[in-house]
């Protein structure tokens, strides 16, 4: 797949030098008037907290701070003979590398230099596609979900999943876009430096307040080692930090649906009823002098009615069907409204404590809780209330980092975190099989949504980077541990599929399918990273990253292990020109398992779990039998799953090319194209199926075809 992505963006979004998931840095050089670097030079830091920090530069007048949050800080510069040198108001950005220009004066010809203006926000050491959503484009701008991630569609590289293909496919719930085309569960959003996705869907785990969060970078399949575990782009997420100064917001948005207009597509006896309020709560500030904290959480409650398209005739049909014969002769479809509500827990609470001057520690501990009635699942349109559900699940997450400043030149971080996710799913009738008239109707036990699991992670995470000159080294890796316990009840009240409403007023079902044995697994899987990688300043107009990146995923047994999973990556960027920088690179990106297909291949292996399918006659005499089955059948083979015996991680392989432009008033444009290949993404096949029946005139009609 190759796409072409352009568009302008304001200089602020811009893409600039990935150099970690949490927090970003300002790197530049000190020279004189006629461009010769300057030694000895006192380079001095402050930021908003208190943040203070000051280097001395080597022979060629290069200076880095690394380990900088997200906020507006002021560099100071002296050195003897020199004027001295302020610059304020240079913003840094989580993953941003912030590069100065530093030009000192004789003393003799002026007294100080001041600069105010902003440094130059074309990155021209940028290799990967990245995109900045900062704090304020997260306060202001309106998302109806209160879903900061909701933002990321921002990024012209970013398309929106496709809803439809996980109704579809029976799929759980993904993250709800794309980077390159590929599949949405295939993304990886990190939270402060630590892994925060859902591994059974794919989605994120945490759900933060908007409020909590400082900034973040979209990376779409950076080149830089440290990017990885999935397949797609990744995306920082930076929560904030409390200040000095106590601060604090409140908020209440109310949403009445007085005003609506009746919805134009649907059979509705009236306009729906609709209200929805959330308030929310955030406030900053110190306990001592070392000491910061943040807590941010919001509620909402949401009230309103849902109604099918299934026509009154539909009904009556069904209705009448399912008096006739059938297991399903005390359900009784209905018209009119469905009931909704929906009820949202979100907190977070960060505290930040300086230990030593060269070492600070945060922890940071968050919660979401979510209630939703009859909203959850089976939502569409030809889907009866009896198939409709309900979700409620619940996060909890403790994570911490303890970042040490071992010279200037040197820096540590080590990240952990523990967190666990509850989810029960809920189908609003469970006494019976499920039915699906296709294209008609959906009603009954649905075939999925009876279900409960506990997911459990144990993350540590260590970086160490070192600047050597015009190189800056980065090493390091991660191990975690995530444990599902799940009782997954997928088709074990049964399903039967017919053709049309004459075919279900006959009790002919197409087929039927049911799951039998036990729905109870528990199984853990232990993933691990190691990068090594270079940022090389190989001149003024070149910049260079190239790494090593490995990962595994070792699977419960009998899933087979593959262990070569060695990412190289290498990026480049060229700046001709001050306007203008030239992007390219290649890279592999390593996939991960998604837990509800392991769980899927441990369930229904043919020991704990099987399914049967019925066809045809078969399927006709369970249906007219009106029974409920507890047993397998006797005679029916069992449907099992399995994985390949040669099954290998799925990967992609990416390149891209770009240009940007740097324009007047701070607008770029940019043109890019890139590459996406997804190799071994996985998926299902149906094998040891009976042979095929061809059609012909003579046998058409013993199989129901009047006119072949």
């Amino acid at each position: 797949m190759a796409a072409w992505v352009c568009g302008l963006a304001w200089m602020a979004s811009s893409a600039s030098a990935q150099i970690g998931r949490v927090n970003g840095s300002i790197s530049g050089q000190v020279s004189d008037a006629n461009g010769a670097p300057v030694a000895a030079a006192q380079v001095s830091l402050t930021g908003a907290g208190g943040l203070a920090r000051s280097v001395t530069t080597p022979a060629d007048g290069r200076f880095t701070f690394f380990d900088l949050p997200t906020a507006s800080y002021t560099v100071q510069v002296s050195a003897p003979a020199f004027a001295p040198y302020r610059h304020s108001g240079v913003v840094v950005a989580v993953g941003r590398e912030v590069q100065l220009s530093v030009v000192l004066r004789p003393a003799g010809s002026r007294q100080s230099v001041t600069v105010r203006a902003q440094q130059n926000l074309l990155d021209t050491s940028q290799t990967s596609s990245v995109t900045n959503i900062d704090k304020d484009r997260v306060e202001e701008l309106p998302i109806e979900s209160r879903n900061y991630l909701a933002f990321t569609l921002l990024a012209p590289q970013v398309a929106p999943g496709n809803p439809a293909i996980a109704q579809q496919t029976l799929a759980p719930a993904e993250s709800g876009f794309s980077f390159g085309g590929l599949r949405p569960a295939s993304n990886a959003v990190y939270i402060d430096g630590v892994d925060d996705n859902d591994e059974y869907t794919g989605a994120s785990r945490t759900e933060l307040s908007p409020e909590a969060i400082s900034d973040f970078q979209i990376v779409n399949h950076g080149f830089a080692a440290e990017s990885g575990g999935a397949a797609g782009g990744s995306i920082d997420v930076q929560t904030r930090e409390g200040m000095p100064l106590q601060h604090g917001d409140a908020f209440i948005f109310v949403q009445n649906g007085a005003l609506n207009a009746n919805p134009p597509l649907e059979l509705l006896p009236r306009k729906p009823d609709e209200s929805r309020l959330r308030a929310g709560l955030s406030t900053g500030g110190a306990l001592g002098k070392k000491t910061f904290y943040y807590l941010a959480g919001e509620q909402e409650y949401a009230r309103g009615e849902d109604a099918n398209d299934l026509a009154p005739a539909t009904i009556t049909a069904i209705n009448q069907a399912l008096r006739r014969v059938g297991p399903l002769q005390a359900l009784t479809l209905r018209s009119g409204f469905i009931p909704t509500t929906e009820q949202e827990t979100e907190f977070s609470a960060r505290a930040d404590r300086t230990l030593t001057a060269r070492q600070s520690l945060m922890l940071r501990y968050a919660l979401t809780n979510n209630r939703n009635v009859n909203e959850a699942f089976n939502t569409d349109d030809l889907s009866d209330r009896s198939a409709r559900g309900s979700t409620f699940f619940d996060d909890n997450s403790l994570n911490g980092t303890l970042a040490s400043t071992i010279s200037n030149a040197s820096l540590n971080r080590l990240s952990f975190e523990v967190s666990q996710r509850r989810v029960v799913d809920r189908s609003s009738f469970t006494s019976g099989p499920g039915v699906v008239v296709s294209g008609i109707a959906q009603f009954g036990t649905p075939y999925a949504g009876n279900d409960r699991r506990y997911e459990t992670h144990v993350d540590l995470e260590e970086s160490f980077l070192r600047q050597v000159g015009r190189h800056l080294l980065q090493a390091g890796g991660g191990l975690e541990h995530v444990s599902l316990r799940s009782a997954n009840r997928d088709g074990f009240q049964g399903l039967y599929v017919f053709q049309n409403l004459p075919s279900l007023a006959s009790g002919s079902p197409d087929f039927y399918v049911q799951s039998f044995g036990d729905p109870n697994t528990n199984f853990a899987e232990i993933r691990s990273a190691a990068y090594v990688q270079d940022h090389w300043t190989a001149s003024r107009s070149l910049a260079v990253d190239y790494g090593l990146r490995y990962e595994d995923n070792y699977l419960p047994s009998p899933l087979p292990q593959h262990w070569l999973n060695v990412s190289p990556r290498l990026g480049l960027a060229y700046t001709p020109d001050p306007s203008w920088v030239i992007r390219s690179g290649f890279g592999i990106f390593y996939d991960r398992y998604l837990l509800s297909s392991v769980n899927r291949i441990l369930e229904f292996n043919g020991v704990s779990a099987q399914q049967q399918i019925a066809e045809y006659g078969a399927a006709s005499a369970f249906y007219q039998s009106g029974a409920l089955f507890s047993e397998p059948h006797p005679g029916i083979l069992p449907s099992v799953w399995q994985s390949a015996p040669q099954l290998a991680n799925p990967y992609s392989e990416v390149a891209s090319l770009s240009v940007e432009r740097a324009l007047p008033q701070g607008w770029t444009a940019k043109a890019e194209y890139q590459f996406v290949h997804g190799v071994k993404l996985g998926r299902t096949a149906n094998v040891n199926l009976a042979p095929p029946v061809t059609l012909t005139p003579q046998n058409a009609p013993a199989l129901g075809v009047p006119s072949p």
